[in-house]
């Protein structure tokens, strides 16, 4: 049903159906999310961005396994994002950017081995970034930015040798650059802008030999 002007809510019966795709992108839904859109285990495939929805993620989508592709940016649902969320061992693509979202990022992620895009952007989210995002050996785009994240980049991060994007600008994170990062040799899009970063550039981003955009405005580096 994307790409058209539906509106207004969706019926409960939804939930009587077992779906393994349900694409509602790009309308103007209001209301909450399907209850029980999960029915059977069977759905792979659930995309409602672009629209109005509200209110939390559905339970039934904490424990349903079959996910690969779930798209729910832009917006306005809330919850906690650590607790909304659980394990997937077969989801590649996951954008929950643009919404109200809050807590912390789950170390959940770093125990789905085909995730490949990782996308909470412009969400409340707090804390740090969990090492264990490390373990994402198929991680290739990374974007945590314009939330309210603290402390240091983890040098775990190093381990994400498929990472093409890694955008983490507009949070609270200190400290300086892991020379791990440097070993990434396959980023293409690098920004680290807005943020408190501090002691000198690292020399080891001069092996991003594949980077054709490198973002460290606005923060607090000194020295060389």
């Amino acid at each position: 049903l994307l790409y058209n002007n539906l509106s207004g809510s969706i019926p409960p019966s939804l939930d009587n159906l077992v779906l393994t795709k349900l694409s509602l992108d790009f309308n103007h839904f209001t209301s909450y999310l399907p209850h029980n859109v999960c029915r059977g285990g069977a759905l792979q495939y659930f995309r409602v961005s672009e629209n109005h929805f509200q209110g939390t993620i559905p339970k039934s989508l904490r424990n349903c396994t079959s996910l690969i592709r779930v798209r729910l940016n832009g917006n306005n649902l809330t919850g906690n994002i650590s607790e909304a969320l659980g394990i997937y061992p077969n989801l590649t693509f996951i954008d929950l950017s643009r919404n109200n979202f809050y807590g912390e990022i789950s170390f959940n992620w770093g125990k789905c081995p085909k995730l490949g895009t990782l996308n909470v952007s412009m969400n409340n989210i707090t804390g740090g970034i969990p090492r264990e995002i490390g373990n994402s050996s198929q991680l290739q785009a990374l974007d945590l930015s314009l939330n309210h994240i603290v402390g240091e980049i983890p040098k775990e991060l190093g381990k994400l040798n498929s990472l093409t994007k890694l955008i983490l600008r507009g949070n609270q994170l200190t400290g300086r650059l892991p020379t791990e990062i440097g070993s990434l040799i396959e980023l293409e899009y690098l920004d680290f802008s807005a943020n408190r970063f501090n002691n000198s550039v690292p020399e080891s981003l001069g092996n991003l030999l594949k980077l054709h955009y490198l973002g460290l405005s606005n923060n607090q580096f000194v020295q060389e």
